[in-house]
């Protein structure tokens, strides 16, 4: 059985570059760090099959891509998720979920993935899973998959999370709806 943290990510800041790169995405420039605040994943080896989780859920689609990746269909797992980091808060709850299913199941099933097989996972579930692989403090350019890790060390800061009952418009929807006519 390995149980992996999955650390919520902040965003220091955040620069977009409003003219969209050739694959419709716009350039960024910013600086994440991890918080204290984490999912709490467990998986225990299974034959064959990925259970305990919804399809629809990263996780799935994350151990899904894995074992396709490194193409062993008996391969299995049983994963459980407990939530702590708040959904749709901005927090990239479910990428670091993914980027945890990714280093959980490489140490059950004695995988050695190499820096082109995680970066393609990365790009198959998301921006957010390059850094979430990653973690710590780094600056993050590009498309999103540039990630440079940074030696600060920074200082310590109390945040205060509060989520409204209200649902708000998901990350893609905010890009999709950026007025790059300023």
């Amino acid at each position: 059985m390995i149980r992996e943290k999955a650390y919520a990510k902040l965003n220091l800041n955040l620069h977009l570059i409003p003219q969209k790169l050739s694959n419709e995405l716009y350039p960024v420039k910013f600086i994440n760090c991890q918080v204290n605040l984490f999912d709490e994943l467990t998986f225990k080896s299974i034959k064959n099959k990925i259970e305990g989780i919804s399809e629809n859920d990263l996780v799935y689609k994350a151990a899904t891509l894995l074992k396709k990746l490194v193409n062993d269909q008996s391969l299995g797992a049983k994963i459980y998720l407990r939530k702590n980091i708040p959904v749709k808060a901005g927090l990239a709850g479910g990428s670091a979920d993914a980027a945890a299913t990714i280093i959980g199941l490489s140490k059950l099933w004695k995988l050695k993935l190499n820096n082109t097989q995680l970066n393609y996972l990365a790009y198959q579930l998301g921006k957010d899973v390059y850094y979430c692989l990653k973690g710590g403090l780094c600056q993050i350019e590009g498309d999103g998959s540039g990630i440079i890790p940074l030696s600060y060390k920074l200082p310590e800061l109390w945040l205060v999370i509060i989520t409204p009952e209200e649902k708000k418009p998901s990350t893609k929807w905010m890009y999709n709806h950026l007025d790059d006519n300023i």
